[in-house]
Parts: C-alpha cells; sequence; structure tokens
C-alpha cells in the first residue's frame, strides 16, 4: 500500500505551448509521467532543435537528437521542472538537463568562454584600471586555443595573453618593444576578411599633395591580421602580420610581413623580408634587413645589418654598423604623470630633441629635455606638460641627419647631419651638412660642403675642401683641395695643392705643388716640362704705333712700347709666335684691376667671405674697375700689342747673307761685333718675292 500511495512524478504539458496554465480550463491540463514526457519531447521536440531555433550567439545547437536525461533531483510538476532548468547555480540541473548529439548546451556554452566568467579568479573586471592580469592567468590555465569574448571592455593587464584569440575588446599592457604602456586592440575573428557594403571614398590627407582619384572599397571588419604567422600580436587597427614569427604590429596601419622578431610600433611602419628589426618612427621602414631600427619619421633600413636611422628621412641601404643620426637606442615611456627613459641607447654625439606624438588625440605643447652623458641619454627634464593629451601618447627621440643615408657601406659608418652621405665607405663619418665620403675608408667629413673621394684616412675639415685620390691627407681650410696626395696638408685657402711622403705624418711641408686661386701663383718643387715645340720666353709690350708688328721682326724699346728695330739699335727681342711662358697677356680682367705699390707689389686687405663668415686675404681692387665690362686679351689685339721673345730660340727675319754661327744686328743683317742674337740655323732660304730668309736665333 505504501508503493501505491507513493506520488508518482508527472509533468504537466500546455497543449498551446504556453508557459502559463492560468487562463486554461482544468480539462485542457494533462498530467504525463516522467518517461511520457522524455518520449514526447523526444519525438515531437526533435523538430523544433533540428530546425536550430535554440542558438548560443547565432550558433544553432542542432545536429543531434535531443533526450532529458534522468536526474534525481528533477521534481515532479512543470512549476518545479521550468525552475530545475532555470537553475543555474547546480551543475547537474539548468543547460545540463537538455541535451543533444554533440552533448549538452551547458558543455556548448562552457565553449563560449566570456573573460567575465567568476570561475576566472572572480572574473575579469574590463573597467580600464583594475588589474585584470590573475584573472586571465585563470583562464589561461583553464582553456587554450579557445576564442574569449571580452564583453566590448578594456582590460588591464600585466602583458598582453596570447594562449586563446580574443576579441571584442581591448588590452592595456607594456610593449614589448617599447616599454611603453598602450591600449592594444584585441586581435579578434581575423577569419572574417571583408565588410559586407562598399565603405565610401575618402578624404585627401593633405592639401596641395598628389592629387589621387578618390575611391571607394571594401573594409576588413575587425581592422586585424594573423595569417600564416606562429606568436605574433596584431594590436591596433589596420594592423597585420603575415606569413611572420614572434613579431608584433602595434601601429595604425603597420605590419610585419615575412618577418621575424620584428616589431612595426608606429603608424605607417613596416618590416619586410627582415629579422630583429623594430620601426618607431612614423612611415619607417626595414626591409630585407637583421637588428636593424628605424627611430623617427620616415627612416629606411634596406638590405642593411646592425643599422639605425634617428633621424627624418634617412636611409642606410646595403650598409652594416651604419647610423644616420647622432646616436640611437633612446627608449622613452610616458605616462599619465611623466616621462620615464627606458633605455639611453648609445654612440649619441649631441643631445637629442625629444618629440611628442598623441596616437589617439589632439594634444600639443609638451616638451622636454634629455641629458646625454658618455654617448647615452641620462636623463629627461620635462618643461612644459602641453595639454589636451590621450591616454595614448609616445616620445621619440630626433637626432640631426635629416635626408641622409649610407649606402654599400661597412664597419660603422654615420651620416649625422642633414643631406650627408656615406657611399661605398668603411668606418667613415660625415658629421655636417651637404657633404659626403664616397670611395672612402677611414675618412671623415666634418665642415659643411666638403668631400672625401676615392680616399683613405683622408679628414676635409675646412668648409668647402676636398680630398680626391689621396690617403692620410688633410683639407684643413676654407676651399682647400688635394689631389693624389699622401701625408700631405693643404692648410691655405682657395688653393689646390698636392703632395707625397712615404712614412709619418701628414704635414703641409710634403707639398710638392701648390695652385693659389686668389692670386694666381704656382709653386712647384720638382721641374717644369713642356711637350711641344714652343721654345721662348715671351712678354707682351704695348705697340708704339697702331698696328700689327710681323712675326719674326726685331723691335726695340720706344719708351715703354715697342717698335721695329733700325740698324744700331738696341735689340729687345724678336716678335714670337713660339713662347712657351709668355706674360702680360692679361686673358681674365683687366691689368689695372688691382692696386699696387710704388714698386709694383700687390696690395692686400682683408675681408670677411660671405659664403663661410671666415675672415680672409684677398688682393685691393682699384676703384675704377668695372667688372661689367668685357674683357679682351692683349693676345687677341695684335694691333696694340705684341708678344715678344726676350730669351731662347726664336724665328728671325734675316736677309740672305746670314749663316749658321753669325752674329745679327737689330737690322736683319750680320754683325761683326757681337749682339744678343745669334743664327743657329736657316729655316727658310732667302725669298725675293717676301724680302727676306727666316733663321732659327738664340736670343740671350
Amino acid at each position: 500500500m505504501a508503493g501505491k500511495n507513493k506520488r508518482r512524478s508527472s509533468i504537466i504539458i500546455l497543449a498551446g505551448g504556453d508557459s502559463s496554465m492560468d487562463h486554461l480550463p482544468e480539462k485542457r491540463k494533462t498530467a504525463l509521467s516522467r518517461r511520457k514526457f522524455i518520449a514526447g519531447i523526444s519525438a515531437a521536440g526533435i523538430g523544433l532543435l533540428s530546425a536550430g531555433a535554440i542558438s548560443a550567439k547565432g550558433e544553432s545547437l542542432a545536429g543531434g537528437e535531443p533526450s532529458l536525461p534522468r536526474r534525481s533531483g528533477l521534481t515532479g510538476d512543470l512549476d518545479d521542472f521550468k525552475a530545475d532548468l532555470a537553475d543555474s547555480d547546480d551543475a547537474v540541473k539548468g543547460a545540463a538537463l537538455v541535451g543533444y548529439a554533440g552533448g549538452t548546451v551547458a558543455g556548448r556554452l562552457n565553449r563560449l568562454i566570456h573573460a567575465g566568467d567568476p570561475r576566472f579568479a572572480g572574473g575579469a573586471k574590463g573597467d580600464g584600471a583594475t588589474d585584470d592580469t590573475a584573472a586571465f592567468a585563470a583562464l589561461e590555465a583553464l582553456y587554450q586555443g579557445q576564442y574569449v569574448d571580452l564583453l566590448g571592455k578594456t582590460y588591464n593587464v600585466d602583458s598582453i595573453p596570447g594562449t586563446n584569440t580574443y576579441y571584442n575588446g581591448k588590452f592595456i599592457a607594456v610593449s614589448k618593444s617599447s616599454g611603453l604602456d598602450g591600449t592594444f586592440e584585441a586581435g579578434g575573428l581575423a577569419s572574417v576578411l571583408s565588410a559586407e557594403a562598399d565603405t565610401g571614398a575618402y578624404d585627401a590627407m593633405y592639401t596641395g599633395g598628389y592629387t589621387v582619384t578618390n575611391f571607394s572599397g571594401r573594409t576588413t571588419k575587425h581592422l586585424v591580421a594573423l595569417l600564416a604567422s606562429q606568436n605574433c600580436r596584431s594590436t591596433f587597427p589596420r594592423s597585420a602580420n603575415v606569413a611572420s614569427i614572434y613579431s608584433e604590429a602595434n601601429g595604425n596601419v603597420s605590419g610585419n610581413y615575412s618577418a621575424r622578431g620584428s616589431r612595426a610600433n608606429a603608424p605607417q611602419s613596416v618590416n619586410i623580408a627582415s629579422e630583429e628589426c623594430i620601426v618607431d618612427g612614423f612611415r619607417g621602414i626595414n626591409a630585407a634587413s637583421i637588428l636593424c631600427r628605424s627611430e623617427y619619421t620616415s627612416g629606411a633600413n634596406i638590405a642593411s645589418r646592425r643599422s639605425s636611422v634617428s633621424a627624418q628621412h634617412g636611409s642606410n641601404i646595403s650598409s652594416v654598423d651604419a647610423t644616420v643620426g647622432t646616436g640611437s637606442g633612446a627608449v622613452a615611456a610616458v605616462t599619465v604623470t611623466g616621462i620615464t627613459l627606458v633605455s639611453g641607447g648609445s654612440g649619441y654625439t649631441a643631445t637629442p630633441a625629444i618629440v611628442f606624438f598623441d596616437r589617439s588625440g589632439g594634444g600639443s605643447g609638451a616638451a622636454a629635455t634629455a641629458t646625454v652623458s658618455g654617448g647615452a641619454v641620462t636623463g629627461i627634464v620635462v618643461t612644459s606638460g602641453g595639454s589636451g593629451y590621450s591616454t595614448r601618447v609616445e616620445a621619440a627621440f630626433q637626432t640631426s641627419g635629416d635626408y641622409s643615408a649610407n649606402i654599400a657601406t661597412t664597419n660603422g659608418c654615420k651620416a649625422q647631419a642633414e643631406a650627408t652621405a656615406n657611399i661605398a665607405a668603411n668606418d667613415s663619418t660625415v658629421s655636417a651638412v651637404r657633404s659626403a665620403n664616397i670611395a672612402a675608408n677611414k675618412s671623415k667629413a666634418s665642415a659643411s660642403n666638403t668631400a672625401n673621394i676615392a680616399a683613405d684616412g683622408c679628414t676635409s675639415s675646412g668648409v668647402l675642401s676636398a680630398c680626391i685620390a689621396s690617403n692620410v691627407a688633410e683639407a684643413q681650410t676654407t676651399r682647400a683641395v688635394l689631389l693624389a696626395s699622401r701625408r700631405t696638408i693643404n692648410n691655405q685657402a682657395s688653393s689646390i695643392a698636392g703632395g707625397d711622403a712615404g712614412s709619418g705624418v701628414a704635414s703641409a711641408a710634403n707639398r710638392k705643388w701648390h695652385i693659389y686661386s686668389a692670386t694666381g701663383d704656382v709653386q712647384i718643387a720638382g721641374t717644369l716640362t713642356t711637350s711641344h715645340v714652343f721654345s721662348d720666353y715671351a712678354e707682351y709690350f704695348e705697340n708704339a704705333q697702331r698696328g700689327a708688328i710681323p712675326l719674326g721682326t726685331i723691335v726695340t724699346l720706344d719708351g715703354d712700347k715697342v717698335r721695329p728695330a733700325l740698324a744700331g739699335e738696341y735689340i729687345l727681342g724678336i716678335v714670337s709666335g713660339t713662347a712657351g711662358v709668355v706674360l702680360g697677356d692679361s686673358p681674365f680682367h683687366w691689368a689695372g684691376r688691382y692696386e699696387t705699390g710704388e714698386f709694383g707689389e700687390p696690395v692686400y686687405t682683408t675681408t670677411v667671405d660671405p659664403a663661410t663668415g671666415q675672415t680672409v686675404k684677398t688682393r685691393k681692387e682699384n676703384p675704377e674697375w668695372n667688372g661689367e665690362l668685357a674683357q679682351v686679351p692683349r693676345s687677341e689685339r695684335p694691333e696694340e700689342w705684341s708678344c715678344v721673345g726676350l730669351v731662347g730660340q726664336v724665328h728671325t727675319r734675316v736677309d740672305g747673307n746670314i749663316a749658321p754661327g753669325d752674329y745679327i744686328g737689330a737690322d736683319g743683317r750680320r754683325s761683326e761685333a757681337e749682339t744678343r742674337l745669334r743664327c743657329m740655323k736657316i729655316k727658310q732660304n732667302f725669298n725675293p718675292g717676301k724680302g727676306y730668309a727666316v733663321a732659327l736665333c738664340l736670343v740671350r
């Protein structure tokens, strides 16, 4: 009897499918046993479940024949059963009461993980302030390789978790590369590649720039990508890692492509086919490089190794251990309370400027100064906090060396000033603007507009100076040039010199020739020879009467002028067309351009060179000189001037009786007395039509 009087479990099912029975007449209420209810829901409910009407986050739970497992805690009436289904605290109730072929609903929901689940050290708060590191450590201890919903929140953690794929939220963490606090977008479901609709045209960013036709296109939903990559992070909108490993893309429009251990930390930065490279500057790039850094705006390392760019628009191309800028490697972390020096870098020869970049806002006015000691940045002092800054502010160290490059260089070449270059060079330094070392080894260009070309161990330290095809040579002053020299110094302004010494140190005493541009002087230590047949020394004399004096005519003085000589007169020389050395032609300017002293010596004055600011010695100009008038050399005015051979072998007009060995008088006839002219050879016999013979005479 006790068994018969025991209450049987039964479930009330609404015939109309309504969840409430209060409005139904008693006759429409039906009592079923648990066994019949389970059988009924298995038969009738399968259509609903198979159709995918029950889902979690848009994913159907259909896929198997539904059933309700027997549970000892299940009560007998419908209200109790509904309560059991709603019970989320009891592990054997709630979603655990409904199953399908792949498992229970509870199991499926457990695989749809979110960061706020209290199982994970109480659940991550995601308020941007609370330290959620422990919650994510607990989450990753339980789950690996799963998708985790961040619920649209921002989580403050010591480091970004990477065992699972996180989406729909952000992390605040310290970048492994720069040591800077930053907010990083979770990678998301990057497999959803594009939006379903066109995202419209864009507006040009810069006014007055290149004209590009606006076009529209589609946008990736999550704006980040990890493709064929391992242990990589794409943490900012429009960032990507493609076929890369151990790399981070932390900047807006940044990426690593076929890269290893590299970081693109700034907007429009990229590492391509590179290893252990870092880009911290806007529009920076490392390509086919290893252990390189692009630290400031528009810097590039291409096919280079252990090289850095800390100035804007600088580059190292096919170079090793090269630097564009006056140092590299300094890193600072910016927080809401100030700026902290993370790394002092190395090689700083001048104090770098500190430039602030607000990645998310429109802040302005912040300023700071750095201190340098022993080639490293040792401290930072904020001089102005500025205003309007967001929490995503970064600081960069800018050095001099803009628009400079090292190309095909080795062993520590440095381009440290604007518009400078080392090309095909080794261990060479350029430290002044618009200068270069080309095909040079261990050379220095340390003043503006200087160069060492085909040089070894050379130094150009004067403005506008150069060492060319030289070694262990120095051009020490303004416009000083050394050519084909060894161990020689040119310390004379506006001059070209050459010299040689087989041993010892460089010295001005080793010069062998010197040409002075300011005076026209030429100095040589050796022999001056010529390869032509010109054989006499001559000077220009003004003609006593206008009209050309024929070649070969014997002339005499008429005051300070010349005319054809008569018998018995003093023989000055012969009008010559074969002079090897000619004085007085004035080929460049009027002969009276410069003032002279009482003995004809040059008069000098000192002026300040406007190009260099240096005091230089120059000849004092005659106030009557007019530089606007064109100069016609005396050699082009034979009616006014004659070139008179004074010493040497000169072709002379003589009569038909002259023989070799004869002395010749002023009238061209044989002289019994010794004269300045002696016939060496008859070059042309007497021509009655011309009225003379031509003799090669020695003038002495």
